[in-house]
């Protein structure tokens, strides 16, 4: 009995500890910041008794990529902040809807990288609005991922999907940043 009462405290706490914090991190961000965000993961820290939130800016529900950023919650208050957010987004967006298909930005992504063409390509599943998984295609270790994002180029916020493909040999796990409108290649990480 005792076993059962200590996991339910345990369970308990766990529950209780792990709480949105979308709404207090949005009430923090002021002065011109964006506050369409989701959060991407949160930890806490028993040495600093304090949570470690983490969060990714938004445009109209897509992601900016490179805009991670993560504060620190104690005692309901943000005490910490680094921010990398971009600022004045509707004047750098260029476009909010893609010309290619996530299909279309794979061949465009192996096209410029010079990898082999893709054999038995299928989408596997759509993780949501701006999210696909398609198959190896016999050119990837893993599942060939798609997402919608705006990538930060030069002063503006280019419509981009990002492919991520891991080559066969394990040479490289590309993330191809390719023009959703365009279909020209704007970043590889």
């Amino acid at each position: 009995m005792k076993k059962i009462i200590l996991l339910f405290a345990v369970l308990s706490t766990s529950v209780l500890s792990a709480q949105d914090y979308s709404s207090l991190i949005k009430s923090y961000l002021t002065n011109n910041r964006s506050t369409d965000i989701k959060v991407s993961s949160q930890s806490f820290s028993k040495s600093m008794d304090l949570d470690n939130v983490y969060v990714t800016q938004l445009h109209e529900g897509i992601e900016i990529a490179n805009t991670s950023s993560s504060f620190a919650v104690k005692n309901g208050a943000v005490v910490n902040a680094n921010i990398t957010f971009e600022k004045n987004i509707a004047a750098k967006v260029t476009s909010v809807n893609p010309s290619i298909t996530p299909q279309s930005a794979i061949t465009k992504a192996i096209t410029a990288l010079n990898i082999p063409a893709p054999q038995g390509l299928e989408l596997l599943e759509q993780e949501g609005p701006h999210s696909y998984k398609f198959s190896k295609g016999e050119i990837s270790l893993e599942n060939i991922t798609v997402k919608l994002k705006y990538q930060p180029t030069n002063d503006r916020l280019v419509l981009a999907w990002e492919v991520g493909i891991y080559l066969l040999d394990g040479s490289h796990h590309y993330l191809a940043m390719v023009n959703a409108i365009t279909g020209d290649l704007v970043f590889t990480y």
